[in-house]
């Protein structure tokens, strides 16, 4: 069944500033419409990608859906589109937003999957680049639509550009997250249920976040330490 976290009108009754909180939901909803696109990009190269794309576009809401495709999801931009959406929200659905956990239990397999079509990608465009050197690079029959090889290498740096810039979003997109969270909380903003259910999405996007700052050359970064009561 999906939820409707975003998909009602809500009743915009703001009494007090929930303007962090608002914050806070909109890099969450920036993550499931990331982690949404990776999961329908990595079909073809995951066995279960299909499996985990359906399961997961059944528990995000329409506008998640409708913004998967925007042409600036991975800009500075897009997080203006999405605010747009959350200003037509109540502060119960905001909260809702930050509270539910449906959808962050896929954020492991977001991570993981957003790296391994990075890894692939990279693994390709160097090997690519490393024939084309040699003079003995030949292009795929699948890409017969491109006319040289030079063509191909083209096509192949151009997609691993856009992939590594995507990857590396997602790993600043978590960061971000993070210090959102710290801010909120250290003012001591956040709802107690709101703050262990973001603890248990952070713990989500921990599991490979290592190694996914690792291929795009970020420092490794331990996003919490769910060992201490101020875990972020």
């Amino acid at each position: 069944m999906t939820h409707s976290y975003l998909d009602s009108g809500g009743n915009n009754d703001r009494s007090t500033d929930t303007s962090n909180l608002r914050s806070i939901a909109c890099a969450l909803v920036r993550l499931d419409v990331w982690a949404l696109e990776t999961f329908e990009y990595a079909i073809p190269v995951n066995d279960r990608s299909r499996e985990i794309y359906e399961e997961f576009k059944a528990v995000v809401s329409n506008q998640v859906k409708s913004l998967t495709n925007h042409k600036y999801r991975y800009e500075n931009r897009f997080e203006n589109e999405i605010q747009h959406i959350l200003d037509k929200l109540s502060n119960e659905e905001i909260l809702e937003i930050l509270c539910n956990l449906q959808t962050s239990t896929y954020y492991a397999q977001f991570i993981q999957l957003r790296t391994l079509v990075y890894t692939i990608m990279a693994a390709e465009h160097r090997y690519a680049t490393n024939t084309s050197i040699a003079s003995n690079l030949t292009v795929p029959k699948h890409f017969s639509k491109l006319e040289s090889p030079q063509a191909y290498l083209r096509y192949l740096t151009r997609e691993y550009t856009d992939i590594k810039l995507r990857l590396r979003s997602v790993v600043m997109g978590c960061r971000d997250l993070r210090d959102r969270i710290k801010h909120a909380a250290e003012l001591g903003e956040i709802p107690p249920k709101a703050l262990s259910a973001l603890k248990k999405k952070m713990e989500a996007l921990q599991v490979d976040y290592r190694d996914a700052c690792t291929e795009v050359e970020i420092d490794s970064h331990v996003l919490i330490d769910p060992s201490i009561p101020q875990w972020w």
